[in-house]
């Protein structure tokens, strides 16, 4: 490729999947892979893989690469390091010592679990990562058409966080800030200004991501004339009440049934149906439409903090602690050693 955004073509970053037992999707991101404006790029890829059956993948996994890739946890055999990995967002996360001056972090979750996830938004972790431009090293139908519901989620949620009128910028950075709502990790080892930094070093990556999503709403999104940048895409989009209501409800269900307990719209016996409660927010929204960023912040905190915390004491252990400590200390480097 002839694109500058891509600081590692994708041939330089097959090697690891030579090193690993098959997978059934496999995709590359981070600095190390494409532009992040105001950072000069990491030497670590971050990989996600996801697998037929975790047990018997991180066995012959092992059998492979052993504490080369692994921590003791590796010592426990296949099926525990399933039932690890099932916990909290469903990922198990290794750091491979470093091939000929390549440094990689992979993460490994069910292909089964990742589909469900990127339908349903249990945690926002790996679908989180996914509504943000990847390099992707391993086709999947299964995955890629999931994914695109994911998008679309992605894109009604940035609008309904978005004024009348936006430009691409705002539109994509509020994309990548979802995932990042209520996570730890912006407190402390993110930089602040991350959710920006990706966004507007891909916007052609992104326009090229979200183009048959942003197509969808045409009768309600319109391009119009902007006064500033160019090449700059201005958009205007359709406030009303009842838009904002019915775009809200067509949200993953997990985002409706924590914004319905916030408004108490849920019964103590739960016997209210999917549909009643859908119609009650509804309601709530159109009779006050700036309830939704409110609803939207909290239900997405609450999905992104404890899944957030589960994976980073996950990580403590399946990276190692010699591993984790380097590993803090570079994400402080960046975030809050650099305010």
């Amino acid at each position: 490729r002839n694109d500058r955004r891509f600081v590692a073509m994708p041939g330089d970053l097959q090697w690891l999947l030579e090193r690993l037992p098959r997978v059934s999707y496999a995709v590359a991101y981070g600095s190390a892979v494409m532009k992040q404006k105001g950072y000069k790029g990491s030497n670590m890829v971050d990989y996600i893989f996801a697998i037929e059956n975790a047990a018997e993948w991180h066995a012959e996994n092992w059998k492979r690469n052993g504490l080369r890739h692994y921590s003791l946890l590796g010592l426990l055999g296949g099926e525990s390091l399933q039932n690890i990995q099932e916990t909290g967002a469903g990922v198990y996360f290794n750091v491979p010592y470093a091939d000929n001056g390549r440094k990689a972090k992979y993460a490994v979750i069910s292909k089964s679990r990742l589909c469900s996830e990127l339908h349903e938004w249990k945690n926002l972790y790996i679908s989180g990562r996914l509504q943000k431009p990847v390099q992707t090293l391993v086709h999947n139908e299964d995955v890629e058409s999931a994914n695109l519901q994911n998008l679309r989620n992605a894109l009604s949620t940035a609008l309904l966080l978005l004024p009348s009128k936006f430009d691409q910028n705002q539109l994509y950075t509020t994309i990548s800030a979802i995932s990042y709502t209520g996570d730890p990790r912006m407190g402390a080892g993110e930089h602040p200004d991350k959710p920006k930094q990706i966004a507007e070093g891909q916007i052609e990556r992104f326009q090229c991501l979200y183009q048959s999503s942003l197509d969808e709403h045409a009768g309600n999104l319109a391009v119009i004339q902007g006064s500033g940048h160019p090449t700059l895409l201005q958009f205007e989009q359709d406030v009303s009440p009842i838009r904002r209501a019915e775009l809200f409800t067509q949200l993953p269900q997990e985002i409706l049934d924590r914004a319905a307990k916030r408004c108490n719209l849920i019964s103590q016996a739960g016997s209210m149906t999917i549909e009643a409660q859908n119609e009650g927010l509804k309601n709530v929204i159109f009779s006050n439409p700036n309830i939704v960023k409110d609803l939207l912040h909290d239900s997405i905190s609450s999905i992104v903090t404890p899944a957030a915390k589960a994976q980073m004491i996950k990580g403590f252990f399946s990276f190692g602690f010699s591993t984790s400590f380097t590993y803090v200390l570079h994400k402080l480097s960046r975030g809050v050693l650099r305010r």
